[in-house]
């Protein structure tokens, strides 16, 4: 069985890390999540210098590379803001043999229920992030996810808005064909929008009405 790697991307606060380290438990393999990373290695969340961001992001380059090396399956997560700040990763993913997976985390009303959960973060020790900086990461995700979803073997998207610890899924595309596709929410209508997979979405639907015809 192939070595996999598997992105959480969504905006702030929609429930990656708990995602992340739920997936960590049920599947016996390392989560990186961020948020942890920087307080584990510089305590409570502060203003960090560019000499410490440097120095972080070299750290997680190396914890990554080690898994890549050691054919070890891994999840991490990632607000995607711009294609080109995941290729890089996901080609070399691809040169150790690694599958690839993106998990796209979202929710209805999407700032409302990122900032409630936000507040509990900060409560933690954990960075506070503003409602409009939320609003933009998540055009951003949304922008980048139609871009870089053909480029992943696998893609799933879930359904956080009403309970936090256990994300519903929503679509599950496997090769780029449809494995498994309930009623979206508006966000993932949004987010599939002009992709290939709201393309496949319509020719499993023309599809099933000629049949039933």
């Amino acid at each position: 069985m192939k070595p996999y790697l598997i992105i959480l991307t969504g905006t702030n606060g929609v429930g990656k890390s708990t995602f992340g380290s739920n997936l960590q438990k049920d599947l016996k393999i390392p989560f990186i999540d961020l948020d942890m990373f920087y307080k584990q290695k510089f305590g409570a969340y502060r203003q960090y210098t560019q000499e410490e961001i440097i120095e972080a992001s070299r750290e997680l380059d190396i914890l990554r590379q080690g898994y890549f090396q050691n054919h070890q399956s891994f999840v991490m997560e990632r607000i995607i803001q711009t294609p080109q700040s995941v290729e890089k990763l996901l080609q070399r993913a691809k040169n150790y043999g690694f599958s690839t997976s993106l998990f796209y985390i979202g929710a209805e009303n999407p700032i409302e229920a990122s900032e409630s959960r936000i507040n509990d973060r900060v409560t933690k020790g954990l960075h506070f992030v503003d409602a409009d900086t939320i609003k933009n990461n998540l055009k951003d995700v949304t922008d980048t996810f139609k871009i870089i979803a053909p480029k992943f073997d696998n893609i799933v998207i879930y359904d956080n808005s009403k309970n936090y610890e256990t994300a519903k899924r929503v679509l599950d595309i496997r090769n780029q064909e449809i494995y498994l596709a309930k009623e979206l929410p508006r966000f993932a209508q949004e987010l599939i929008k002009d992709t290939f997979i709201e393309e496949k979405l319509k020719a499993k639907q023309q599809s099933f009405v000629r049949k039933n015809r």
